[in-house]
Formats: structure tokens, sequence, C-alpha cells
């Protein structure tokens, strides 16, 4: 069988573009090189400050319990991401009269699940 000698010179084009183009490919993955570079990172970030939105009444020993939610207020130039928070009891306030209610301590009172889990980022400047 007589392959023409277009056919022929197809084939050679072919193979000859495969072992080129093979070339360039192993050529263009194992180059080496060197350089230099600089990197640099913003000093430590500024503390989140949760801000708490939800309106707390009637607390007392042994009353219902009542849910915490809030905020936060980020000063950093990014986002910052926050994977929970821990709530505690400061002090006890009556809000009547802005004054430590007599006779009660923090230690009156307790907060079911004081861990609360966020997952999420507080944007810059919120």
């Amino acid at each position: 069988m007589h392959l023409s000698k277009n056919r022929t010179k197809a084939v050679a084009v072919a193979v000859a573009l495969t072992v080129l183009g093979g070339g360039a490919a192993y050529a263009y993955w194992t180059a080496g090189g060197s350089g230099t570079g600089t990197a640099t990172t913003k000093a430590a970030l500024t503390a989140l400050t949760a801000v708490q939105t939800s309106v707390v009444s009637d607390l007392q020993p042994g009353g219902a319990a009542q849910t915490l939610s809030g905020t936060f207020t980020n000063l950093n130039e990014g986002p910052v991401y926050v994977t929970s928070v821990t709530a505690s009891i400061a002090s006890v306030v009556d809000p009547t009269l802005g004054l430590p209610i007599t006779g009660c301590t923090a230690a009156d009172y307790t907060l079911a699940n004081a861990v609360m889990t966020v997952n999420a980022e507080a944007l810059a400047n919120d």
C-alpha cells in the first residue's frame, strides 16, 4: 500500500509538531528561575467589641431564662472572622436606680450555653 506524497507530508508535519510541542511543554514546565520579593503584614488586630442588643428585663433568681443577642464593633481596616463568643455576668444592676441590687451577686445567676457559636465575619467599621 502506497501513501500519497501529500499524505506523507501531512503525517511528517503532524509528527514534527507533536515532537516540537512536547519539547516546548517540557521546557516550560522544567525551566528554572530566581527572584526576590517583599511582603508586609499589618500590626496586631484591634480587639472587637461585643455589643449586647437584646433587652434583659425582670431577671431574677429562679425566674425565666432570657436570650442574649448582639453585634460587633470592628475598628480594623478589614473584616475579622469570629468563631465564638463567651458571655459572662459582670455584675447585677437594678436598671431603675443604676445601682447594684442589695443581697444579690453575679453568683446568684447562671448562663446556660455561655459559649455561643458565631462562625461569621464582623465587617470593618461595622
